[in-house]
């Protein structure tokens, strides 16, 4: 089993903070006003919140073990021991990908994201009635339901999960980027968002996301494709 990749979870979670300086609260903000935390003051509203996120980076994970696994296997079939190889080549170029778009404002698999509206419509109709969350169990199930709201920066950070080289990687992978999401529906985000400040964060961390497509692209092309991740 090949070690996990630090770099790749940095990278995970670099995108869901860069998403969270306006995608999120653009395409979550309903769920979450939703959640009515509002009318639960200190720590019950707190706990009710915190379950939801927790159920939403649960989603993620699972759908990121099944990506990694998939994609792990898929890859050794066809490459067979430059499996591993293939799969960071893969990682750099989708990570790279991410960070240009986010530098340039582009919208992430777009066309994926309107494949995922026929199972979130299946979805929907089970949230209704969860809303708002009276304890943090069904907060829990709340969260669990978002996850699959559709929605391309989840999308794309899949296809980075899928070539992480297994189901745990996968799953870290999604996990940390959940975490990243998780500041996209903090009062700090807001505060940028309405000081008109957004834009900078997405953008930096755009350039990073390109240095780490880079970072994890170069020691194979150097090393000529025997580099081992550490």
């Amino acid at each position: 089993m090949p070690e996990i990749d630090v770099t790749l979870l940095l990278a995970a979670w670099l995108t869901g903070l860069a998403g969270s300086g306006g995608h999120c609260l653009g395409m979550c903000g309903g769920i979450v006003g939703a959640l009515g935390v509002g009318q639960r003051p200190g720590l019950a509203g707190f706990a009710v919140l915190l379950a939801a996120h927790l159920g939403r980076i649960f989603s993620y994970s699972a759908a990121g073990a099944l990506a990694g696994l998939l994609g792990a296997a898929a890859v050794t079939t066809l490459f067979g021991a430059h499996g591993l190889v293939v799969l960071r080549i893969a990682a750099a170029l989708l990570i790279g990908a991410i960070g240009v778009q986010l530098l340039l404002r582009r919208a992430l698999l777009a066309p994926l994201e309107r494949a995922g509206a026929v199972v979130w419509r299946r979805l929907a109709p089970l949230l209704k009635p969860l809303l708002p969350p009276r304890d943090p169990l069904r907060a829990l199930a709340v969260g669990a339901l978002w996850g699959w709201l559709p929605c391309g920066l989840v999308y794309a950070q899949l296809s980075v999960a899928a070539t992480a080289g297994g189901a745990l990687a996968g799953g870290l992978a999604m996990a940390s980027f959940g975490l990243g999401t998780s500041v996209g529906l903090s009062a700090l985000s807001a505060l940028l968002q309405s000081l008109g400040l957004a834009r900078l964060p997405r953008q930096a961390t755009g350039a990073l996301l390109v240095l780490f497509g880079v970072a994890l692209l170069l020691p194979l092309l150097v090393t000529g494709g025997h580099h081992h991740p550490h």
